[in-house]
């Protein structure tokens, strides 16, 4: 096993055959030896005011799902020799079913799949990766689209949610032997910002350096969400790392918390840090 990394849950929807999420955390649980789980949530009934539950999945639907995911994932299984469980839950809701297992189980860190939306349209129809993040304390992995995990880039301001995160994945960094770039963003031009910004960068480069990491450190000037953007599609990195200490959805609308934007608008996985 590496470092805090020991237990994985991987969530997937219905479309099994090809699915994002899992490819992408089934090769990350190898990477770090890390035992994994793949979970589906079968949402097995509406609920009407005054009309009680209508049931919209049958056992035999529900098994039949089971089957389709387990025979997808066997195919997991032969080519990398791993042990990879599989589980259906059942409710009302993906999101609090999935949030249910992520902490009733312990795992250490949850992957889990977006069809990229846009911050408001994700909002309006309650996304699931965007409801599990604003509902976890777990660290979650946010795909979109295929990448390897060879080249990283940690987001930090300063606060210790950030260079917690970037403790967090120094193992992700280790075992994939990926080249780290730790990146601060200065909001104002003035000297005194933009040295705080570069003592903040290197803070986190010592913070690899003591779990066995080499990093590079930059700074860029500007409104940190665009910025982290920006310097991600410039040196085409393969993770975003973030510290995210968000209160609500609706205060991230509002307030336009730094890395709910970047996990909304950033084509590339992301990983958000709460713990």
């Amino acid at each position: 096993m590496t470092g805090d990394i020991e237990r994985m849950l991987v969530a997937v929807d219905e479309n099994i055959e090809g699915n994002i999420a899992l490819h992408y955390g089934i090769n990350l649980a190898r990477v770090l030896g890390a035992k994994v789980e793949v979970i589906h949530v079968v949402e097995d009934a509406l609920v009407y005011p005054g009309w009680g539950a209508i049931v919209t999945k049958t056992k035999r639907e529900v098994d039949r799902q089971l089957h389709r995911m387990d025979t997808e994932i066997s195919k997991y299984r032969k080519k990398w020799k791993m042990d990879i469980g599989v589980k259906i839950r059942e409710g009302t809701s993906a999101s609090a079913e999935i949030l249910r297992e992520l902490h009733e189980e312990e795992y250490d860190l949850l992957v889990v799949g977006s069809h990229g939306a846009s911050a408001v349209m994700e909002f309006l129809l309650g996304g699931i990766s965007s409801q599990i993040v604003h509902h976890t304390k777990k660290p979650v992995i946010v795909v979109k689209k295929m990448r390897d995990v060879a080249n990283i880039l940690m987001c930090t301001a300063g606060s210790k949610c950030s260079f917690r995160a970037i403790r967090y994945a120094a193992s992700i960094a280790k075992a994939a032997g990926a080249e780290v770039t730790v990146l601060s963003i200065s909001p104002w031009k003035s000297s005194e910002a933009v040295n705080q910004a570069w003592e903040f960068a290197h803070a986190g480069v010592e913070i690899l350096k003591e779990h066995g990491v080499t990093a590079g450190e930059t700074v860029r000037i500007g409104k940190p969400a665009e910025e982290i953007l920006a310097e991600a599609r410039r040196q085409d990195f393969d993770l975003i790392v973030m510290g995210y200490r968000g209160t609500s959805p609706v205060a991230d609308m509002l307030l336009g918390e730094v890395a709910s934007k970047v996990m909304h608008h950033s084509l590339r996985p992301t990983l958000i840090f709460r713990r």
